[in-house]
């Protein structure tokens, strides 16, 4: 971000009535509205549509937000949740899932987002495949041959591999373990089908 920009701006959304949080060259009109933005998205996506220089309006143009209140956002000025938070011990609380030999799973579900601990043993391999769900995947130890599309590389703790909708994909490990983590949005349906089987089967580990 330029150093330069100007203070954060918080406006009104025209296609969203409660308060937003906009880019900072957002261009207000005078009752506060943003004339290019969000449709109600996410501030990234905000941040991505709207532009220019800030200029409120006369008739009161937003009130500054600082970069720190723009990522902390207050709770008081959201909406209530629908569901309460809850904490998960993946291998306490989570039922493993194998259905490929050297490669076992432990999903956790959210609203609209599936985090996945995914642990290979040595000389494991998830074959070339793809899938309608978006993935994000992280290795934290070991190494882990990935492939997306026509490119191999090596990943080691704090690599990331970004897979969208479709892209074939393969990762397999050599010599060495890896633990690494997908993350799927929405959530992967084939996993959460499969977990379902093995829970109704008993086949499904602790």
């Amino acid at each position: 971000m330029n150093a330069g920009w100007a203070p954060f701006v918080r406006g009104t959304c025209p296609s969203a009535p409660s308060q937003h949080t906009v880019h900072p060259r957002a261009t207000l009109t005078g009752c506060g509205r943003v004339r290019r933005g969000c449709c109600g998205r996410t501030v990234a996506r905000c941040c991505e549509l709207v532009g220019g220089p800030v200029r409120p309006g006369p008739g009161g143009g937003g009130t500054p937000v600082s970069q720190e209140q723009l990522y902390f956002t207050d709770p008081s000025t959201l909406p209530p949740p629908s569901e309460p938070g809850r904490f998960v011990d993946l291998h306490a609380d989570v039922e493993a899932v194998s259905f490929r030999q050297g490669l076992v799973f432990r999903p956790v579900l959210g609203q609209g987002v599936l985090v996945m601990e995914v642990a290979f043993q040595p000389h494991a391999e998830a074959p070339r495949h793809a899938h309608e769900e978006e993935q994000i995947t992280v290795v934290v130890e070991g190494e882990l041959e990935f492939e997306i599309g026509d490119e191999t590389r090596i990943l080691r703790p704090g690599m990331v591999a970004v897979i969208p909708p479709r892209v074939p994909h393969a990762a397999r490990t050599h010599a060495a373990a890896c633990l690494e983590y997908d993350t799927f949005h929405p959530p992967r349906q084939a996993l959460l089908d499969l977990a379902a089987a093995q829970a109704g089967d008993g086949s499904a580990e602790r």
